[in-house]
Parts: structure tokens; C-alpha cells; sequence
């Protein structure tokens, strides 16, 4: 999974959910999120709530265009 991305805010930036847009999902997970310290946060979250596969060092909320991308087998993510 692959997306580009361009803010000044904090949230999701990518996510799945149980319902199709313009519903309102009950569910939904974030693959790509910039958390409110606007460091980059990233993977495939479980019900139990697991921790994210990665976290920036740095942060992203500059206005500028970035890239990130993730993938995963059954027992990596990057």
C-alpha cells in the first residue's frame, strides 16, 4: 500500500472502514496516520489494538508533498 500525502494536520491520512463513502463508518482502522505530535505512524492495526509497525523519527506536517509506503508478509512489515 502506497499513498502520497500533503498537510498541516494531524489524523488519518489512509484507512479502511466497514462502510463506502459518504456513509458514516461504525468501524474503520488507520493504515497511514499522522499522530498529534505530526510524526508519521504506520501498519496494519488488529482488533486488539495493537502498536503501529513504525513510527517517523521526524515529523511531516510542513505542507509538502511526501510518500510512504508498507508492506507485509505473515510475519514482517516495512
Amino acid at each position: 500500500v502506497s499513498t502520497w500525502f500533503k498537510t498541516t494536520s494531524s489524523g488519518a491520512i489512509l484507512s479502511i472502514s466497514n462502510k463506502l463513502y459518504p456513509s458514516t463508518p461504525d468501524q474503520y482502522a488507520p493504515i497511514f496516520y499522522l499522530g498529534t505530535d505530526f510524526k508519521l505512524r504506520g501498519g496494519v492495526y488488529l482488533a486488539s489494538g495493537s502498536a503501529p509497525a513504525f513510527v517517523t523519527a521526524g515529523t511531516y506536517n510542513d505542507n509538502n508533498w511526501h510518500h510512504v509506503a508498507y508492506a507485509s508478509t505473515p510475519t514482517t512489515e516495512s
